[in-house]
C-alpha cells in the first residue's frame, strides 16, 4: 500500500492537485511509522466496512461514519438539533449509546464471526422499520 502511495506522488504533481501532493507525503510518513500490529492490521483490510454482500462493494470507516452524519443531516440537520433544546438534549443523551452501538457492530462485521452475523439478521429489519423503510 504504501509503495503503490509513493508512486502517486509525482503524478498529483504532475496534474496540479496541491493538496494531495503536499498531504500525500506525510500520510506516507504517518504511515510508516504505525506500530506493526497495526500495519498488519491494515494489510489485511481492517480498514473498511462492508455494508453489502456485493464485492468490492466496502468502504473506509471514516466514511461510513460521514454517511451516517449525511443521515443525522437529512432527519432534521443539526441546525433544527441546535434551535431546539429538546431535541439537542436527547441528541447529547443518545449519541454514546449509538457510537457504542456503531463500535460493536464494526467489531462483529470485521470479525466476521457467527455472532456478527447473527446480529445483522437481527438488526437489519429493526433498523429498516426504524427508519420507515418497511
Amino acid at each position: 500500500m504504501i509503495t503503490t502511495l509513493r508512486k502517486l506522488v509525482p503524478l498529483f504533481f504532475a496534474l496540479d492537485h496541491h493538496n494531495y501532493a503536499r498531504w500525500l507525503p506525510i500520510h506516507i510518513r504517518e504511515l510508516d511509522v504505525l506500530p506493526d500490529s497495526i500495519q498488519v492490521e491494515l494489510a489485511q483490510g481492517y480498514w473498511t466496512i462492508t455494508r453489502s454482500n456485493r464485492r468490492f462493494s466496502s468502504i473506509p470507516i471514516d466514511h461510513a461514519h460521514e454517511q451516517a452524519n449525511n443521515g443525522v443531516k437529512r432527519v432534521g440537520g443539526m441546525i433544527s438539533l441546535t434551535e431546539n433544546p429538546g431535541m439537542l438534549e436527547d441528541w447529547i443523551m443518545t449519541v454514546e449509546s449509538l457510537r457504542n452501538l456503531l463500535v460493536q457492530t464494526t467489531t462483529m462485521i470485521m470479525n466476521n464471526s457467527e455472532e456478527g452475523c447473527a446480529f445483522q439478521n437481527r438488526f437489519q429489519p429493526h433498523a429498516k422499520y426504524l427508519l420507515g423503510c418497511c
